[in-house]
């Protein structure tokens, strides 16, 4: 599991990630850290992004195996993973490597990864494949209720496609979203 988590950060991190380490503070405290060359970077100097990223990336690649769950037996089947806005606190240009850390969960583990997102760039990083997995969240703004629309289901879905990316087409203003919609897109095991 380390080894694969270093893979990640390797590829998120602007600095060579050589290991993860576990230290202790000054104060006792046990925690995670990053070796950068020769340096070794605690986790209470980590970015708040960082910090929440090595969090869905340690989720997504343990899936939960070797974490003690006060007696519960382990599950054969694949475990359901719910994400709260995926980029926050990820650079624009991170969304990409965070999208593929769920597609591998996904393709390779079986796992079920629901993730919302406000993020131009990570709707821009969704393949037409990955648009069978977006729901668009939209409120009524007389009725105050929500509506789950599929997003191939939307209105103009075609028109909508033709001009650009989701990304830009969200951005641009084009697509329909009530009272401000946000996708939520799942990934789910063909």
């Amino acid at each position: 599991m380390i080894e694969a988590l270093q893979g990640v950060f390797r590829d998120l991190v602007e600095h060579e990630v050589t290991g993860i380490e576990v230290i202790r503070s000054e104060l006792n405290d046990v925690m995670l850290a990053l070796r950068e060359g020769r340096a070794v970077t605690p986790a209470r100097e980590m970015s708040d992004g960082l910090l929440r990223f090595m969090a869905i990336a340690t989720t997504l690649i343990t899936r939960g195996r070797d974490v003690d769950l006060g007696g519960m037996p382990d599950r054969e089947r694949p475990v359901t993973v719910v994400i709260e806005e995926l980029e926050n606190g990820l650079h624009p240009s991170q969304a990409g490597k965070a999208l593929q850390l769920v597609r591998r969960a996904v393709k390779d583990d079986g796992a079920q990864v629901l993730f919302t997102t406000h993020s131009p760039a990570l709707l821009s990083g969704l393949s037409a494949e990955d648009h069978k997995s977006v729901i668009v969240c939209s409120r009524d703004r007389e009725t105050q209720e929500s509506t789950l629309t599929p997003l191939p289901e939307l209105d103009g879905y075609p028109r909508l496609m033709a001009q650009g990316d989701l990304g830009s087409v969200v951005t641009a203003g084009l697509a329909p979203a009530g009272d401000r919609g946000r996708a939520a897109a799942q990934a789910t095991p063909v």
